[in-house]
């Protein structure tokens, strides 16, 4: 399942392998997933634009993991479920 986790405007980065969204730590997805996101701050905006949210879901299911970050527009996400 998707998060959203930053809304059109909010700021994000990346500082010590952790994941910011207006400077507050990302806390509620395992610290490894974090990890793996910070590894690839090309996939990061610096700012969520307008009319998009930047979303993070992680999924672990009989040793299968699935996980997915990134922007997608606002209209998008119904079909991102």
């Amino acid at each position: 399942m998707l998060t959203i986790v930053g809304l059109p405007n909010d700021r994000l980065s990346v500082t010590n392998g952790m994941v910011y969204v207006n400077d507050v730590p990302l806390e509620q997805f395992s610290r490894d997933f974090l990890e793996r996101v910070a590894a690839a701050p090309e996939r990061i905006p610096p700012q969520v634009p307008p009319g998009h949210y930047f979303v993070m879901g992680e999924q672990r299911l009989n040793n299968h993991i699935s996980e997915y970050w990134g922007q997608h527009a606002a209209g998008s996400l119904e079909t991102a479920r």
